[in-house]
């Protein structure tokens, strides 16, 4: 019998090692999708990002550098023959029914209001994308971001954007905010988005103020809105004002957390007498 098993043992030794299956072909087919290809995938194993991907307010711009585009629509993406199609905002049922006909896979990146959601955005992805091991090590980075951030005393602070609107609470953008150690000047039980709350400023300034795509360069049609109102100009003249990356803000993703190390470094240097 132990001779057997050790015949048996020779043979399986001699036989050639099982190659490991392949990554899928992906196609990004929006631009909060390509945060996610462009984070999580191989190079190689990206067959198109969109055209998005590139642009000043996309947080990964520089790994999408010189890859294929395509456009959000069903015969483009058949065209390249993917395996697998990430989507976030984009595509409907009857696109992924004629995806799934066709032998390709479809991928919904789900809404994320906070970074517990998040983690599980980032987990799912990285696994349909054949990429678990770097689907933890971009958490692992993340809550290392977010561990620094949340060190340190609290300011309030308040996000602006040209738009004319601000975060009351929930969401990513909130969150981020809380992670960095501060409280949300507009903050309000109902949360969600609202006006800019310029009256407020009058009688109650923040400690801080928080602007997002102000200066990108797709920001071009708000130069009329509250967040270019008088009275939000005289604020930011004369509040400490720290401008975050709008690559950082766009969609959510994990580089939220690198936004909130800005925000707790901002805060901290206002503690200690100093500018942003």
């Amino acid at each position: 019998m132990r001779a057997l098993i050790a015949a048996a043992l020779t043979a399986l030794a001699g036989l050639p090692p099982v190659l490991a299956e392949a990554p899928p072909r992906v196609v990004s087919m929006d631009y909060c999708a390509d945060q996610y290809v462009l984070g999580l995938a191989e190079r190689g194993q990206i067959a198109a990002v969109t055209v998005e991907a590139g642009q000043d307010y996309s947080a990964h711009r520089d790994l999408a550098a010189g890859l294929p585009t395509v456009r959000a629509v069903t015969e483009d993406v058949i065209a390249l023959r993917p395996d697998l199609v990430v989507r976030s905002y984009s595509g409907d049922a009857r696109q992924d029914a004629l995806f799934a006909r066709l032998g390709i896979e479809t991928h919904q990146i789900g809404y994320a209001p906070d970074f517990e959601t998040l983690r599980d955005a980032i987990r799912a992805a990285a696994a349909a994308m054949g990429r678990a091991e770097r689907g933890e090590q971009v958490i692992a980075d993340m809550d290392a971001a977010l561990a620094e951030a949340g060190r340190g005393e609290p300011v309030s602070a308040l996000y602006v954007t040209p738009g004319g609107v601000t975060t009351a609470g929930g969401g990513l953008v909130h969150e981020m905010i809380l992670a960095a150690g501060l409280t949300n000047h507009a903050h309000h039980a109902g949360g969600g988005w609202i006006a800019m709350p310029l009256e407020r400023l009058v009688a109650e300034t923040p400690d801080l103020i928080l602007t997002g795509f102000f200066t990108t360069a797709a920001e071009r049609v708000n130069r009329w809105s509250a967040g270019r109102h008088p009275v939000m100009r005289e604020r930011l003249a004369r509040t400490p004002t720290l401008d975050l990356d709008a690559a950082r803000l766009s969609c959510g993703g994990w580089h939220l957390a690198d936004g909130a190390v800005a925000i707790r470094r901002a805060a901290d240097a206002i503690l200690n007498g100093g500018a942003p």
